[in-house]
């Protein structure tokens, strides 16, 4: 009879294979942690820089708004249109679209 054969040797054979189904489950899982980490970080990292950039944005926008309500009490005033432009930054097209 053949040793691997034997009634004895099937618990043994049972085990190893347990064993590389468990390591290999435990390889797979921490693969699938990893990903699910790194989708984590990733969509923690866009949402930082989306709002970043927001902020940004709506600084840029509300300066401009506040030049061009200035421009256009200066351009009420009288004020001509190189000088509106000096004082408010704004560049001769800006003013002019007043």
């Amino acid at each position: 009879m053949n040793p691997a054969s034997s009634p004895d040797a099937f618990p043994t054979k049972v085990g190893l294979r347990l064993k590389r189904i468990y390591s290999l489950f435990r390889t797979v899982a921490g693969k699938a942690e990893g990903i699910s980490q790194g989708i984590s970080q990733g969509i923690s990292q866009g949402i930082s820089q989306g709002i970043s950039q927001g902020i940004s944005r709506g600084k840029a926008e509300g300066e401009l708004a506040e030049k061009l309500a200035i421009a256009k009490r200066l351009k009420e005033l009288g004020m001509p249109l190189a000088q509106l432009c000096q004082a408010t930054g704004l560049s001769e097209e800006e003013g002019a679209s007043l």
